[in-house]
């Protein structure tokens, strides 16, 4: 049987394996798509467990069972331009998914408040005039205290969205930009510790798995965390190996731009760059050097800090009295870490490969064996670690998306540790990542049209009010939707999505529509508030039949 399955994986890799494949995972993917609840199970804040565990089984059996039967698929060789074009398809391809899998709309209520946060900055301003009739119009994440409207969130993935223009369309490209940023950081880490096939495998594989382009599609802060640690660790690759004072600098100045976007994220970065730039030697200057990078941005931040909350050391996530955002250890809040990191586990299967966590630790093992583990390799164990001590539910998500900060360098490991095995092992880790890449790239396409179907259910409301053709008109959202269904609709208190401008009289009289969470709010209010507006009452339909723009009355 050993033999048989030798001869297998010996065989050169061909396009009808490649094609094979494919077509198997189609199969399988129209299984978990039109039978199985494959939207839930993907997308779902509360998934259908017994068919998530059907869906990674038979994605697991499917993967070993073409593996033992055909071998290797062939996949795209390196040419010389070809990381170049790949890179720029996969800017393509999460734009794609932005404007089309999301409809160009923010999908979660921490995605608009990037948002938010990046039109007030492009405004050059720290915060905004609060609108009107106050909490009612605001959302989630935006806070309304002391005449400031702000969002909680820190300053550095929402500088670069302003970068990209903010709400226009042009921002969505912002991700796919960081995505590329992480791809190019992947290449290069690999091709230095393997070499050019592992890295061009690897990269690949990093490109196509569902997590990296639904992530590089959204307005999530993890895909510009998740650039900045990559590159971070190639600049300390980089200066480790020739001690420039330009290079060290650059390095503090990607380590502080990624505390200004995701601060969990530095910490594991941090002891991997500690023990990167120990084993250099000259650590007097080199301290010194990543420092001056470093310090304008943590004054930067704290400066930002001070402007909003009165306090350097208080964080604007606290500002308006939410203090839950921090890390826990207590051991009830260590238990439920635990379980959030389990399933997290299969989380991470099902967007990227059934068999992850098998060519991840095996990369591991043989990188400890043969004494090449290297400090990037801690990355990924070390962020996993961070979040088993926050215990709170991640929302809306595309994938453990807390781990998408440390998962460039996860790819890393296992395309560095390729050239590691010998013979059989070899074909068999080779084997297994190509197919992975097949499947990935599979799983990706179902996908970008099943997002399209829940996000066109959850913004009925804005659907309805594009398709009416609304002018000088108020929305009132007050349903909420407690099926917890993937397709449920937008909740009232996330409806208020209208821009930084509403606490601006002579903007808002140019706006068709604003959209107001009606909660407990008297019409007479609204009249007040907004004199001369036709009033509209949204009505939600069940899941994913539509709602209806009714006439107010009194």
């Amino acid at each position: 049987m050993q033999g048989w399955v030798s001869a297998r994986l010996d065989r050169r890799p061909s396009y009808q394996n490649t094609i094979v494949a494919a077509l198997t995972f189609a199969l399988l993917s129209i299984l978990f798509f039109h039978v199985f609840d494959g939207a839930a199970i993907f997308f779902g804040n509360s998934r259908p467990r017994l068919q998530s565990i059907l869906t990674l089984g038979l994605s697991l059996a499917g993967l070993v069972a073409l593996l033992g039967l055909i071998g290797q698929p062939r996949l795209p060789q390196a040419r010389p331009r070809a990381l170049p074009a790949l890179l720029l398809l996969t800017v393509v391809f999460c734009a794609i998914i932005a404007l089309f899998s999301f409809a160009n709309y923010a999908w979660s209520g921490d995605e608009y408040a990037y948002l938010f946060e990046a039109d007030t900055f492009k405004a050059l301003r720290l915060w905004n005039t609060p609108p009107p009739l106050g909490a009612p119009e605001t959302t989630t994440y935006i806070w309304i205290k002391d005449g400031k409207w702000v969002a909680q969130y820190p300053p550095g993935w929402p500088l670069i969205l302003a970068l990209f223009g903010g709400s226009l369309p042009t921002g969505r490209l912002a991700n796919g930009v960081c995505t590329a940023l992480a791809a190019y950081a992947v290449y290069e880490l690999v091709k230095v510790r393997a070499n050019r096939e592992a890295a061009w495998l690897a990269v690949l594989f990093f490109v196509l798995t569902p997590f990296t382009l639904f992530n590089g599609g959204s307005l999530f802060s993890h895909t510009s965390a998740a650039a900045l640690s990559a590159l971070t660790m190639l600049v300390s690759t980089k200066s480790r190996q020739s001690p420039r004072m330009g290079l060290m600098v650059l390095l503090g100045v990607c380590i502080g731009l990624l505390g200004m976007t995701r601060n969990t994220a530095a910490l594991a970065v941090i002891v991997a760059v500690a023990i990167d730039q120990v084993r250099a030697g000259r650590l007097p200057t080199r301290i010194v050097c990543i420092g001056l990078g470093g310090a304008p941005f943590l004054l930067g931040l704290l400066a930002y800090q001070y402007a909003i909350t009165g306090n350097p050391m208080t964080p604007v996530y606290w500002y308006a009295g939410r203090t839950v955002d921090h890390l826990y250890f207590d051991w009830p809040s260590i238990k439920e870490g635990l379980r959030h990191t389990l399933l997290s586990q299969s989380e991470l299967s099902l967007f990227t490969s059934p068999v992850i966590l098998l060519l991840w630790l095996s990369a591991i093992w043989k990188m400890v064996k043969t004494k090449t583990f290297a400090a990037s390799d801690l990355i990924m164990p070390l962020g996993m670690l961070i979040f088993v001590f926050y215990p709170l539910h991640p929302g809306h998500r595309l994938g453990p998306r807390y781990y998408f900060d440390f998962w460039p360098l996860a790819v890393v490991t296992i395309g560095a540790a390729l050239p590691l095995f010998t013979a059989t092992w070899r074909n068999l880790y080779t084997g297994a990542l190509a197919l992975s890449v097949v499947y990935a790239a599979t799983i990706s396409a179902f996908l970008v049209f099943e997002m399209r179907a829940v996000v066109q259910n959850r913004f009925d409301m804005f659907e309805l009010a594009k398709a009416a053709g609304l002018n000088q008109a108020l929305v009132c959202a007050s349903g909420i939707d407690e099926t917890g269904s993937v397709y449920a609709k937008l909740e009232s208190w996330a409806a208020p999505r209208n821009g930084v401008e509403l606490g601006d009289p002579a903007q808002v009289a140019h706006k068709d529509v604003i959209f107001i969470n009606c909660r407990d709010l008297k019409v007479e209010l609204l009249k007040a508030a907004y004199p001369g507006r036709a009033l509209w009452q949204y009505q939600d339909g069940p899941l994913k039949q539509p709602g209806k723009l009714l006439p107010m009355t009194d």
